[in-house]
């Protein structure tokens, strides 16, 4: 069975969807049920409150868990740094004591974030060997997720996965508080006003989260326990210019745009070295840029995506 914790939030809906088509066997574990989704995209996922007791016999049963649930983002205040860090850290860590205490040989993967770990002063891909320099709270969280993983990794079970996510694009980012990118297909497709803060020069990583979640599901199927941390993202950096004028070509429309002062918490670049999931991995982004495009416009505005 494959347990997606905190399952039905922007990723963890890709990966339901991706269980449904390929008859995979799981449930979606979160606060929210999101009956609509469910029933419409994955029928045949099954779901579990966080807080019901059954979730001990999935945890059980549990032959891969994907650790998605999040309580920051990378926009949270510096003022609330111990809030951030406590909440998470004592999250992730409870959960993943209890978990090798009842199901010892589980595979669980750490969904952690790439860029905003690594920190600013890069030009490059940056490897996993990049010293961490974390500038935000989100950012912190994750590393001392990270470090609390890497010690039950050393104690208890060597199953543990963390993957630095760069930035994942798909259709069910629509409407939430976060993603350029289709932030500005939908400013595209409706016509509002797109706010660029800073330049618009920040140099980002994405790649299209279907391709993410149909990865997922190979490492599930494999007999293979994997370990340790690895970058996971496409290794080619766009600037939101970059997207805006690829947005503009593709669905021959002008986004009108608002530049604002730069945030702290944006990183200039942010691009990830993905040969060691790769080789190890098997990671391969697969889906071009312009079709992920396609999909989230066909998202926002069926009829006004195609040209």
């Amino acid at each position: 069975m494959l347990v997606l914790y905190g399952g039905t939030g922007f990723i963890g809906r890709h990966l339901c969807e991706r269980a449904q088509v390929s008859s995979c066997k799981a449930v979606a574990v979160s606060r929210q049920s999101r009956p609509d989704f469910m029933k419409s995209s994955a029928p045949d996922v099954e779901f579990c409150r966080s807080d019901d007791l059954e979730i001990e016999a999935y945890l059980k049963q549990a032959k891969t868990i994907v650790y998605l649930a999040n309580n920051s983002r990378p926009s949270t205040g510096a003022r609330k740094v111990m809030d951030v860090v406590s909440a998470d850290l004592e999250n992730v860590t409870t959960f993943t004591e209890h978990l090798f205490d009842i199901n010892p040989n589980c595979q669980l993967i750490y969904l952690s974030s790439g860029g905003q770990i690594y920190g600013p002063d890069h030009n490059a891909p940056i490897s996993e060997k990049a010293d961490a320099h974390p500038v935000t709270p989100y950012a912190l969280g994750k590393l001392l997720n990270e470090t609390s993983l890497d010690y039950f990794r050393h104690v208890s079970s060597p199953n543990i996965l963390t993957l630095r996510l760069a930035n994942p694009i798909g259709h069910w980012q629509v409407g939430t508080s976060h993603g350029f990118v289709s932030a500005a297909v939908k400013s595209c497709l409706t016509g509002q006003k797109l706010t660029v803060f800073g330049e618009g020069k920040n140099g980002r990583d994405y790649f299209d989260v279907d391709d993410f979640a149909d990865f997922i599901l190979s490492l599930h199927k494999s007999d293979k326990p994997f370990s340790g941390t690895y970058n996971i993202g496409s290794g080619n950096a766009h600037t939101e210019k970059d997207i805006i004028e690829i947005i503009e070509e593709e669905f021959q429309r002008d986004i009108s745009v608002t530049f604002a002062a730069g945030r702290e918490f944006d990183l200039p670049y942010a691009v990830l070295d993905i040969t060691h999931a790769k080789k190890d991995l098997g990671w391969a982004p697969k889906t071009p840029l312009t079709q992920s495009l396609r999909k989230i416009g066909q998202a926002i505005n069926p009829s006004a995506a195609r040209v």
